[in-house]
């Protein structure tokens, strides 16, 4: 992997959840996102809050960050109750700056991206 990556890679799992200032700079100078998505991902803010930034970023600018959803087994694409109630409730207990309508949008735009499937029982 490091290969195609000759810049680095940096996982969002280093930084703090309590700075968004400092996501936002890691994803202003992304080339590319991955968000993994997993069972928990719908419950997790912080993970959707990436995921519409990233897809906030790549609408802005039309090109970058590539924006990749990774399936992982398990997960369930949110269906339209989770974007009219679930979400919506999620994210108002969010940070005060959060605008969830756009959130909202830029998340449904995320999940209809065809996301890459990995598999947990693949072989090398």
């Amino acid at each position: 992997l490091v290969s195609f990556v000759p810049a680095g890679v940096c996982t969002l799992c280093d930084y703090s959840e309590d700075d968004p200032h400092a996501t936002e700079q890691v994803l202003s100078s992304a080339r590319a996102v991955v968000i993994a998505l997993s069972s928990g991902t719908l419950m997790s803010l912080s993970q959707l809050t990436v995921a519409a930034r990233a897809m906030q970023l790549y609408t802005e600018s039309g090109s970058l960050p590539a924006v990749i959803p990774m399936s992982l087994p398990g997960f369930v694409f949110p269906s339209e109750e989770t974007f009219s109630h679930v979400l919506p409730g999620m994210l108002l207990g969010g940070p005060e700056e959060l605008d969830v309508k756009s959130l909202i949008l830029s998340l449904r735009a995320f999940f209809k991206i065809i996301s890459v499937a990995l598999s947990t029982h693949a072989s090398d």
